[in-house]
């Protein structure tokens, strides 16, 4: 059974509404709650124009489907909700933080705002998959986190492959998995047990942008920036916390790159690492050494600072201009080709095995 409500709906602070089970309240227009709302049915949004829904914080809403054909949906406060569904929208923001204990979405679900971030989760796993092909954002200083919301959380996987998805504040879960992913400001972050991605873009020259793997494993990250003016990011990341690095291939526009392993731990490195920056490849000074696991090429015009070994018999070549710094280190056992570069050792042996 529906009930629909075709004009604007208000809830006063000393009303009741009841819905019980297989009971839907379909509402047209604006919903303004601040009063009291129980039971286990549905409230749907189903107008078609522009609608806005005030919930009362206080209350734990069983489920809230939008199914709107054309308009906007604003959720204009905290949400609190076991089900949230959308079906088909143009667009929805949540102005306020949420909790959600089973988010879902289809591919007509348009773009979805995360204006002030909050807690989401799904399925029977409590994994999150995002199927619109719109843009998920979320915007600067605010954090969307798949997890169980608890005071030391239980991440959760997150995918959103089918659309873009817009970050300017940070997305923590447990494995990540994105497809075109835009970035701006000077604090976004991606931060998860492990990341795959597609390309990676900036927004303007002066982004920032850190990626954090609990795994390590960064070869699954598409292309950063690009070569377009104003897509080149000031600063790049790999923040693998407290694993090895392992990089493979990676292209990274980017004024400076750097990479930081967990503590005692390796960078690993593969294939062709390509940073097109004026600051080059930086790996900081607390951190120990590189280790080579397959044929590697560095491409870089700028310089390649590290500060400990480099070692692996593996084929290591730097093409490009850059110049190699080592502060106190020593490239050991390596066929080595610096024939596109140059190598400075500060303190450091420089012993090439050809």
């Amino acid at each position: 059974t529906t009930v629909t409500v075709s004009e604007n709906l208000t809830n006063s602070a000393t009303g009741t509404i009841t819905l019980t089970a297989g009971k839907t309240l379909s509402v047209k227009q604006d919903f303004t709650d601040s009063g009291t709302v129980s039971g286990t049915g549905t409230i749907s949004f189903t107008g078609t124009t522009d609608q806005s829904f005030t919930p009362n914080s206080s209350t734990t809403y069983s489920e809230i489907r939008e199914d709107k054909s054309y308009g906007k949906l604003t959720i204009a406060s905290t949400l609190n909700a076991s089900k949230f569904t959308i079906t088909r929208g143009t667009e929805t923001t949540f102005t306020g933080g949420v909790t959600i204990t089973t988010f879902s979405d289809a591919a007509t679900a348009g773009d979805i705002n995360f204006n002030a971030g909050g807690t989401i989760k799904s399925d029977t796993t409590m994994n999150t998959t995002m199927n619109t092909t719109g843009t998920v954002t979320i915007p600067a200083s605010q954090t969307l986190t798949v997890s169980d919301g608890a005071a030391t959380p239980t991440y959760y996987n997150f995918t959103h492959s089918a659309g873009s998805t817009a970050i300017a504040g940070e997305l923590k879960a447990a494995a990540i998995t994105l497809g075109t992913t835009t970035i701006s400001g000077t604090t976004a972050a991606i931060s998860g047990t492990s990341v795959s991605t597609g390309a990676i873009r900036a927004t303007a020259g002066t982004d920032i942008f850190t990626v954090k793997s609990s795994d390590g494993n960064f070869a699954n990250i598409g292309q950063i920036g690009a070569a377009t003016p104003g897509l080149t990011f000031t600063q790049v990341t790999f923040d693998a916390d407290t694993a090895d690095l392992s990089l493979n291939g990676n292209t990274i526009f980017a004024n400076t790159f750097t990479m930081t392993p967990g503590t005692s731990k390796k960078i690993k490195l593969q294939g062709t690492i390509t940073v097109n920056g004026t600051n080059g490849f930086i790996i900081p000074v607390s951190q120990p050494e590189v280790e080579l696991i397959a044929a590697t090429t560095i491409s870089t015009s700028g310089p390649i600072t590290l500060y400990d070994n480099i070692t692996g018999s593996k084929a290591l070549t730097v093409t490009n201009g850059g110049i190699f710094t080592l502060n106190g280190g020593n490239i050991v056992g390596n066929r080595a080709d610096m024939s596109g570069g140059g190598i400075f050792a500060n303190g450091g042996t420089v012993i090439i095995n050809s």
